[in-house]
């Protein structure tokens, strides 16, 4: 019990989702919230883990997959998540790879790139994205030039900020 209450205390103080309606299901340590918008939070099981993720708009819209930087969750971009939505797209933030409470692995080697690129193309297929669009800021922007170079047919349009391209990055400061 007191396990569940910190969680729930964790994604209150996480996603700001102080003050509403709680309900634990168990599993995957999902938690649902009722709110007066459609915003609403997901477990998504990806390559053995599960992630943590905040979903709003309509299923059938195009994917718009955020991701995060550090040290900050899926919930930075809830404010934005409202705005496309109502453009009629499907916009989902996932916690990623050492955020999300059941994908914290103690192994250095399951944070290395290709598996953290795995996770990202994992959370647009088990979404039913055969392409998507990508949004990345600071440290998610980096996984998002890596996802778009490695992966392009995946890609409908890639959007990242606060981060350069790995190679004009390097080229800088040389």
């Amino acid at each position: 019990v007191v396990q569940d209450q910190f969680l729930e205390m964790r994604l209150v103080e996480r996603y700001g989702f102080s003050g509403k309606w709680w309900q634990y299901s168990g599993g995957c340590t999902l938690i649902r919230y009722m709110t007066e918008t459609d915003m609403r939070t997901m477990c998504l099981r990806v390559n053995g883990y599960e992630f943590l993720a905040n979903a709003a708009g309509p299923e059938s819209g195009e994917l718009v997959l955020l991701l995060h930087g550090f040290p900050q969750f899926a919930n930075v971009w809830a404010p934005t998540m409202p705005a496309i939505a109502q453009a009629g797209y499907r916009v989902v933030a996932v916690d990623q790879r050492g955020y999300s409470p059941a994908a914290r692995p103690s192994e250095v080697e399951q944070y290395v790139a290709t598996e953290l690129c795995a996770d990202v193309l994992g959370f647009a297929e088990v979404l039913g994205a055969k392409e998507f669009h990508l949004v990345g800021h600071d440290w998610g922007g980096l996984r998002a030039w890596q996802v778009a170079a490695e992966h392009p047919a995946w890609i409908r349009s890639l959007t990242v900020l606060a981060t350069p391209h790995h190679n004009a990055f390097f080229e800088a400061i040389e």
